[in-house]
């Protein structure tokens, strides 16, 4: 049975319970731990793990599925002693189908390995630009989720806003002129690049009132909660797919690739996203392409 999928539509569903707490071993022994989660301020900049994260789930005598909104970089998931799905990203979601457990409590392992160290160099992933202007960062820094139903079975449909017409960028059938700001996703109090709520409302709110109209993310992937409020406020997003001066093999720029294809597959069915682009200096395709999302 394949229990791995890849998120094409990461919305939070109504139905799903968050996953608050567990316990995290940096090697020395089980701590409790708030989920999400970075082991950045607990453990030396160039420790690359493993980090295991450890909870128990009681999981229900329906069809239901574990998303994980991010990890960083290298998941292996056990339930008990048994791997049963391993995921390399650190900018996309993925699910885990708990149809061969229902009715049973399980007891869920997360080992994660950062990127940055000798496993995982920088520019062999998609790292993006935070360890350039701050640092690497490693954990489950993103919600995890239990989720009734099927995968897949109640996401949205994609939504048809952008279009372009004789050279010119309409959105909702007005003519759209940008006026962004950029954002690398630096939070140093937290380490994480993945902002509360609160915290982004604030930023979207100052955005706002400073009279731009686009928030372009450079290099890194926020949650989809950003893009949300961006669309609540009428404002729009702008995404740097996050690979800056990487490897050139073949092996690490094909997995890059990959990242970004699963990245752009997800993103394109969140609501306020303009466009998409990569950089010259990605060398995914050897120069630079931009264009918008029209979400077809």
């Amino acid at each position: 049975m394949e229990l791995y999928r890849t998120v094409t539509k990461p919305i939070q569903s109504r139905q799903a319970k968050t996953i608050d707490t567990c316990t995290v071993d940096y090697g020395f022994g089980p701590q409790l731990t708030a989920l999400p989660h970075v082991w950045n301020f607990e453990r030396p900049v160039d420790w690359e793990g493993p980090a295991i994260y450890r909870f128990h789930l009681d999981v229900p005598a329906e069809s239901c599925h574990l998303r994980f909104h991010g990890v960083s970089y290298a998941a292996e998931i056990r339930v008990g002693d048994a791997l049963v799905l391993t995921h390399h990203g650190i900018w996309d979601a993925f699910d885990l189908d708990l149809s061969p457990w229902m009715a049973k409590t399980i007891v869920i392992s997360v080992t994660v390995v950062k990127n940055g160290g000798r496993t995982y160099p920088v520019k062999q992933v998609a790292s993006g630009f935070l360890p350039y202007v701050y640092q690497t960062f490693g954990g489950i820094f993103r919600p995890v989720e239990l989720i009734l139903g099927l995968a897949g079975a109640s996401e949205p449909s994609p939504i048809h806003r952008v279009s372009i017409s004789s050279g010119t960028l309409f959105v909702d059938g007005q003519r759209y002129y940008a006026r962004g700001i950029l954002s690398w996703g630096w939070y140093p109090k937290t380490a994480s690049p993945h902002p509360t709520v609160e915290a982004i409302r604030e930023e979207v709110e100052q955005i706002r009132l400073a009279g731009f109209n686009l928030v372009k993310f450079c290099l890194w992937m926020p949650p989809h909660e950003y893009l949300e409020e961006l669309d609540r406020r009428g404002l729009m997003a702008w995404l740097e797919l996050p690979i800056w001066l990487p490897a050139t093999d073949a092996h690490s720029l094909d997995c890059m690739r990959a990242e970004c294809l699963r990245i752009a597959t997800i993103r394109t069915f969140l609501p306020g996203l303009l466009g998409a682009n990569s950089v010259r200096e990605s060398n995914l395709t050897g120069e630079t392409t931009s264009y918008a999302i029209s979400n077809d």
